[in-house]
């Protein structure tokens, strides 16, 4: 079966509200819901906690309040929230809940006339309040279990996106490390075709020149302890043999560190600190092997020669371990986006199974696959993690460990290959979801828009009364 674009792209998922919530905002939070015994001391006659009724409980308002406060602090990752939010849903009785969610989906109709289609969010806002207030028990505990699971994920997402491996994954960038314009990678695509070229000549170069200085190594052998006329006249040759064929050693081994270059140019998984970083390095590289290649062909001697070649040969013995690491790098940060955009695809699913359970579809069999789905994105995130950090302590030396660039390079692998897992799993959680009746429910709507306004309203004037 076909998947869904928009569910195989959920990259696309706005989760973050605009405002910031201060931190002793955050702080009345967590007070307001687990209150320790000073609090309860200080402000035992604060009426922040008293019902509209006076009876010392919160009012159905003033929990939608604090839930949507909790939603956005959690989106907004405010630490000390992240294990209240869930809980606070967990502990909510049923029927509070349903009032709640039928409140919060009340307000958000009249966000629709900013969203895109007003009467088609106001009409599937509409159709879910009276969903929900027809839920019998079971269907009224999974929505529940869903808003809590979400609000985790919700929570987990904002973790990663503070992670030193993850931050830079922005959403704004569609989840890469930056942008760059599409002239600029045209250009760098034509100019990677012409550095290919150039490696290949040069590689063709080598064979012949190699060819050339095997024949003249078998004369020169067979004038041991000759000095005539001849043997002399080919110990010349062999020496401009060698000058030739490590002149185009070294232009092989710039081309190929031109075609790195290139590719560091091109990536938009690097920051542009981490490309400059790169890039520098490998200039660098080039530059000290051109001048290598310059003494080679000045060298006058067979004695030149055997020291230009031995430089070369030591430099690149470096290089090649340290460019391990870049490749590294480079090639495998494009895995670090897909994780993010992952986990907000977590988020994503929960939202689908959530309104599946409005409309009262029995979701325990496609939740099996979902937590699935959420094992093998975690093993993807632990092993990339892993590798960064074998990169990190490969880079860290003058010259890398060639073990620690391998353990890095399987971790990757491995996170690679969990990633692929997860693909596999998202086929088998649309598949069911299709099964199940809930297809309608892959496509987005205006209606969870108009949701995240309430959110974010609730909250701005709550800040302003603080």
């Amino acid at each position: 079966m076909r998947i869904n674009k928009k569910i195989m792209a959920i990259f696309v998922l706005a989760v973050f509200m605009v405002s910031i919530v201060p931190a002793v905002f955050a702080q009345n939070i967590v007070k307001r819901l687990i209150p320790t015994p000073e609090y309860v001391e200080d402000n035992a006659t604060d009426d922040i906690v008293a019902s509209e009724s006076g009876s010392g409980e919160p009012s159905i308002r003033e929990q939608v309040v604090e839930r949507a406060m909790i939603s956005e602090a959690v989106r907004k990752g405010i630490p000390i929230l992240k294990s209240v939010a869930a809980r606070r849903i967990q502990e909510m009785g049923k029927e509070d809940f349903r009032e709640e969610k039928r409140m919060i989906l009340q307000m958000a109709v009249g966000k629709c006339d900013q969203t895109d289609d007003p009467e088609a969010c106001e009409e599937r806002l509409q159709e879910r309040v009276q969903k929900v207030e027809a839920l019998g028990e079971a269907a009224l505990v999974r929505l529940q279990n869903f808003e809590q699971r979400k609000l985790n994920k919700i929570a987990g997402f904002n973790e990663i996106q503070q992670d030193e491996d993850f931050k830079k994954f922005k959403e704004e960038n569609a989840y890469k490390a930056r942008k760059i314009a599409a002239s600029e990678l045209k250009n760098v695509k034509q100019q990677y075709l012409k550095i290919k070229e150039r490696y290949n000549i040069s590689k063709q170069r080598f064979s012949e020149t190699k060819e050339k200085f095997t024949r003249a190594k078998e004369r020169v052998q067979e004038c041991t302890e000759d000095e005539s006329a001849e043997c002399q006249m080919i110990r010349e040759e062999i020496r401009v043999n060698a000058q030739e064929h490590v002149s185009n050693i070294a232009d092989v081994i710039i081309e190929h560190l031109n075609k790195v270059r290139s590719r560091i140019e091109s990536n938009e998984d690097l920051t542009e600190e981490e490309a400059a970083e790169m890039l520098d390095e490998i200039e660098d590289y080039i530059a000290e092997i051109k001048e290598a290649k310059n003494t080679i062909l000045a060298s006058e001697s067979k004695e030149e020669v055997l020291q230009a070649v031995n430089q070369i040969k030591n430099k690149w013995q470096i290089m090649e371990k340290r460019l391990g690491v870049t490749v590294g790098r480079t090639v495998n940060a494009r895995v670090g986006g897909i994780i993010v955009k992952s986990e907000q695809l977590g988020i994503k699913l929960e939202r689908i199974m959530e309104r599946m359970a409005e409309n009262g579809i029995d979701t325990n069999g496609i939740q099996v696959h979902v937590d699935e789905f959420d094992s093998s994105i975690e093993s993807a995130k632990e092993n990339y993690k892993a590798a960064m950090d074998k990169f990190t302590e490969a880079k860290t030396k003058d010259v890398p460990d060639t073990a620690i660039v391998r353990e890095g390079q399987q971790l990757m692998k491995d996170a690679h290959a969990a990633l692929k897992d997860a693909q596999s799993k998202l086929r088998e959680i649309v598949l069911s979801i299709n099964q199940a009746g809930g297809a309608s429910e892959l496509e987005e709507d205006e209606s969870e828009e108009a949701l995240a306004l309430v959110d974010e309203e609730i909250v701005a004037e709550e800040v302003s009364e603080e």
